[in-house]
This record gives C-alpha cells, structure tokens and sequence, in this order.
C-alpha cells in the first residue's frame, strides 16, 4: 500500500494498512461484510435487475452454430 507524503507516494508499513486493502492490491477484490443493511443491499439488487430488465441482452460475444 502506499500512503501520500508531501506530494510523494511512499510505501506503507503492512501493519497500518487494512487487511482488506491489502487483499484489493493483491487480487483486485475485497469483500466488505457488513457495510450495507438488508434494506440497502435489497435496493441496490432492484436497481440492478431492473437495470437489466430495461437493457436488451449484449449480442456482441454470441456464438455462432
């Protein structure tokens, strides 16, 4: 991890990092539980299906027989 110093990015000690972050920088990912309620995460996936739901299906990558 690297931290902004006077305009500089210099390497971070492990140790006060988040283990999450370090876990993003290593395999692009991390996975954050508890961040958001039932309520939240029940919205956003109804957002999300009627994203989906409005949008017609991306022809791009179909295979051909």
């Amino acid at each position: 991890m690297l931290s902004r110093v006077g305009g500089y990015l210099l390497p971070r000690a492990a140790a006060t990092a988040p283990a999450a972050s370090g876990q993003l920088e290593r395999q692009g990912y991390a996975v954050l539980r508890g961040v958001l309620g039932a309520a939240e995460l029940r919205s956003a996936r109804d957002e999300i299906a009627a994203l989906y739901d409005a949008q017609p299906p991306d022809r791009r990558a179909r295979v051909q027989d």
